[in-house]
């Protein structure tokens, strides 16, 4: 039987909830009269990192050579650091303090890119470091 890994399980999770995220919860402002806000690029930008993230979670978590589970651990931390430069550094976010996408979209991708970035972290550590197993 195949051993997933569970920091590509963990990885996946994280994406799925940044997508769904910048889609519900964590979408940037929207203005009433049906205009597109300055930060309606962010909200692009965490979906299409989260759907990428998942793609990587999930592979990586059914990868079973070392190198490529090497390789999707760091496109996992790639991946962890863009959503957190997403809103505010890769794309513009409003100015007031008061609006959704400073109080809510930015510290949203902030904790999830650290989580994300992390657990890439914790399995390229690991994948580096195990032993190969004899048979």
């Amino acid at each position: 039987m195949k051993k997933i890994n569970p920091w590509g399980a963990v990885t996946a999770a994280l994406g799925l909830v940044t997508a769904v995220g910048a889609r519900t919860f964590l979408r940037p402002c929207a203005h009433e009269d049906g205009s597109v806000s300055a930060c309606a690029g962010a909200g692009e930008w965490l979906l299409w990192l989260g759907i990428l993230t998942v793609a990587a979670g999930v592979l990586l978590a059914l990868a079973s050579g070392k190198s490529a589970r090497v390789v999707l651990s760091a496109a996992a931390v790639g991946l962890g650091i863009l959503t957190l430069l997403a809103p505010g550094t890769l794309t513009p976010i409003c100015a007031m303090a008061s609006m959704r996408c400073r109080m809510v979209t930015r510290p949203g991708a902030l904790v999830l890119g650290v989580l994300t970035a992390a657990c890439g972290a914790v399995s390229l550590i690991t994948g580096l470091t195990a032993k190969r197993k004899k048979s």
